[in-house]
């Protein structure tokens, strides 16, 4: 019951977290932009070390009642990004292409910063 409960909650983090990733560089300060862009490279570099975002094994070893293990098993990986998409978009992404895109968004959002910065500070 906990468990369920957390994970709703792990849940909803995650979707506040997948919108700022994509849309933090709208309303996020310059001020504060150069934290924004570490933390989307540290989150690329997560995931393609451990193969996912530690929020969805987090997820779903809370909805599972399983232990967390950061090796991810090809066949049996949890997914976040490709349901919600297929869900709210009425879409039939396979796990390639949902990849490809989230990995696109976030590098858009890193490249939309970065020239925001640069825009910022005249180095252009």
């Amino acid at each position: 019951m906990y468990n369920k409960i957390l994970a709703n909650i792990v849940h909803f983090i995650h979707i506040i977290i997948l919108i700022v990733m994509i849309f933090g560089n709208f309303f996020i300060s310059i001020k504060y932009l150069h934290y924004y862009i570490i933390a989307l490279i540290i989150i690329l570099i997560l995931w393609n070390t451990i193969g996912q975002c530690p929020l969805t094994g987090i997820e779903t070893s809370l909805r599972n009642e399983t232990k967390f293990n950061f090796i991810v098993d090809e066949k049996n990986e949890p997914e976040f990004f490709r349901p919600l998409m297929n869900k709210f978009f009425n879409l039939k992404l396979t796990k390639n292409q949902a990849d490809k895109i989230n990995t696109s968004l976030v590098l858009l959002s890193i490249l939309f910063s970065f020239y925001k910065l640069i825009k910022h500070f005249n180095i252009i």
